[in-house]
């Protein structure tokens, strides 16, 4: 991919990031001057939070690095993600969580930064799309070819299991991986990597030299 390539992808996600802001965070969706009840697929700010987010709304900022996580069915990753997200609330991060699963408490934490989207099985597919372009990064629990070369193609770099053969954990030193990998399924281990994700994100030539390298592995 070259330079000219890589920066139209990147502004392209730029734009589309700034775009799910204002439509999800900043109130679009769910707090319009009309009343009017959510869509099912969107609960960003679900009801009982509308109150709490006029007296004390967050400044959502479009540099903070915008997180996909994908859920599986099994109560085990319910629970996994719940134990993430409430170690999310302490890093500068937005964070989608792509569930069919009816959102927790914590999902109706005052920070503001927690967006709840149920797929619908598929119905909801242009949507999640939409996220994809605009994300940055994306924790997945299901390793798949499938899952994976869809991240890929987007340009957002995964968050998974070291034992998937087309995830190499990123090497800052060596420039080296296409992704930041976890060995333990747990909460702790997955947050450990968003962290390094987070970290990483900071620094736009280490970045982008990670989105070229998930660009090749298509």
């Amino acid at each position: 991919m070259g330079r000219s390539d890589l920066q139209k992808l990147l502004d392209q996600k730029k734009s589309a990031k700034k775009h799910l802001i204002d439509e999800c965070w900043r109130g679009d969706l769910f707090l319009r001057s009309g009343g009017g009840s959510p869509s099912r697929a969107m609960v960003g700010i679900p009801p009982l939070r509308r109150e709490a987010t006029r007296l004390s709304p967050r400044t959502v900022c479009s540099e903070e690095p915008l997180l996909i996580i994908f859920t599986t069915k099994e109560k085990s990753n319910h629970e996994l993600v719940h134990n993430l997200l409430e170690g999310l609330l302490v890093l500068p991060v937005l964070v989608v969580v792509v569930s069919e699963e009816e959102p927790g408490e914590i999902a109706r934490h005052h920070s503001g930064k927690f967006f709840w989207f149920n797929p619908e099985s598929g119905r909801n597919a242009p949507k999640l799309d939409n996220f994809l372009i605009g994300a940055d990064m994306a924790v997945v629990f299901d390793e798949k070819q499938a899952t994976l070369n869809a991240l890929f193609d987007k340009g957002v770099v995964p968050v998974g299991h070291e034992k998937s053969v087309m995830l190499s954990n990123y090497n800052a030193i060596e420039e080296k991986g296409n992704s930041f990998t976890y060995a333990e399924k747990g909460p702790w281990g997955v947050f450990a990597a968003v962290v390094r994700a987070c970290e990483t994100y900071r620094f736009p030539y280490d970045w982008q030299h990670i989105i070229r390298g998930i660009l090749n592995v298509r």
